[in-house]
């Protein structure tokens, strides 16, 4: 939030983009997830192994959400 001196207005900007209700990930990140578990057949314990060799630490449970969220998400398109 930003305040202005003179008139003592508040302003917020907009929120970011999130793909998912209350997401904490962005579009890309989902992204990658649901293609490699559906493209690629990568098991959700072999990508959060992956992700902690590279610094992220996202349990399979997470993962497991996410997926079901982007399916949500991606239902419209699909029927």
């Amino acid at each position: 939030k930003f305040t202005c001196r003179d008139c003592e207005a508040i302003s917020q900007s907009p929120a970011p983009f999130h793909a998912t209700p209350r997401g904490f990930i962005g579009p890309h990140l989902l992204a990658t997830i649901l293609f490699d578990k559906f493209g690629m057949h990568s098991p959700l314990n072999r990508q959060s192994t992956r992700f902690k060799c590279e610094g992220i630490e996202l349990s399979t449970s997470t993962l497991a959400d996410q997926v079901g969220y982007g399916t949500a998400a991606l239902l419209p398109i699909f029927e």
